[in-house]
């Protein structure tokens, strides 16, 4: 249930919201970058999936964190799917994803590439997303609301991640 596509703030009118970098472009005209999203929800029935995205450092003074942005897209889930897998066959909550960033290339059958656009850094945005995120699951049920209504809520969260060095 991750996105499948990138979730940015949204202000009051669905419109990004996006803060200087405290750069110009050579123009003159100050860049901007848009904030992502510090969580996603995703509901199916009763139950309700909540993401929280870690934070880095932000752009400026007045933005000192920012979000990463919550995992999303196919890479992501393949992240997970191959992370979990490994913890599975290893038996063990640490995984080694090998020397280099190019060795995990291999073992997920992507082809690196580099660059700012690159499978490369977009591999390891992911990879960091995940490894700093938090999950929340939830189930509520009932059989109505207030005076006459029963209510239950069940629910925990966790760290995909307690500690990792990229």
């Amino acid at each position: 249930m991750l996105p499948h596509r990138e979730t940015y703030l949204l202000d009051a009118d669905g419109q990004r919201v996006s803060v200087s970098t405290g750069r110009y472009a050579l123009d003159g005209t100050p860049e901007t970058e848009p904030l992502l999203a510090a969580d996603y929800s995703a509901t199916n029935g009763a139950f309700t999936l909540t993401i929280r995205a870690g934070t880095r450092r932000g752009p400026s003074h007045l933005h000192p964190r920012v979000s990463l942005g919550v995992p999303s897209g196919g890479l992501a889930r393949l992240l997970l799917c191959h992370v979990v897998t490994q913890a599975l066959k290893q038996g063990s909550p640490t995984v080694d994803l090998g020397r280099t960033i190019g060795d995990l290339c291999t073992a997920l059958e992507v082809t690196p590439s580099g660059g700012n656009r690159g499978r490369l850094r977009y591999l390891f945005d992911q990879l960091l997303r995940l490894a700093t995120c938090s999950a929340s699951f939830q189930w509520e049920s009932g059989t109505g609301y207030g005076d006459r209504g029963r209510e239950h809520y069940r629910g925990e969260s966790l760290l995909l991640v307690e500690a990792y060095d990229l």
